[in-house]
């Protein structure tokens, strides 16, 4: 099964803001030095822990049937969120 153009730009819109969010993060602690002690980082950790993690659940129980989706997305993305959070 080949992908069409039009899927494969589909793709790239999703991930592409993805790694542009990583790499200005690994560029910010590597290159420009802008986190420089542990407690930043745990600060940093926190937040997506406490505050991204529950938005980002609220958004896609919100704007997602979960009983239209199949059994394998639904156990995908249960560990996708569960496992930051241990």
């Amino acid at each position: 099964m080949a992908f069409t153009g039009a899927q494969f730009y589909s793709v790239l819109v999703g991930v592409v803001p993805l790694y542009v969010a990583i790499l200005l993060g690994y560029g910010s602690l590597r290159w420009w030095k802008l986190v420089q002690e542990p407690k930043q980082c745990v600060g940093i950790a926190q937040l997506n822990t406490y505050f991204l993690i529950p938005v980002y659940v609220f958004h896609v129980l919100a704007f997602n049937n979960p009983y239209t989706l199949s059994l394998r997305i639904l156990a995908a993305d249960f560990l996708s969120k569960a496992v930051p959070l241990c």
